[in-house]
């Protein structure tokens, strides 16, 4: 697993934790989403996946 570090502004970071909690979800799997989107935009397959362990298992479905 690659950890990925990105700098925004404090009402766009208010605005996405705002939504994670209102998707009932985490920011790690908004982001996840939005990456996912963001391959499919541009036709390549949605492969981005969730660490899993302890902090990483909200919102993962079974296989």
């Amino acid at each position: 697993m690659k950890t990925v570090q990105v700098r925004i502004n404090k009402r766009g970071w208010m605005t996405l934790r705002n939504l994670a909690s209102d998707r009932d979800m985490s920011l790690e799997a908004l982001m996840v989403e939005a990456l996912n989107d963001t391959l499919l935009k541009h036709q390549q397959p949605p492969i981005v996946e969730r660490r899993t362990g302890e902090r990483g298992t909200e919102g993962i479905e079974a296989e």
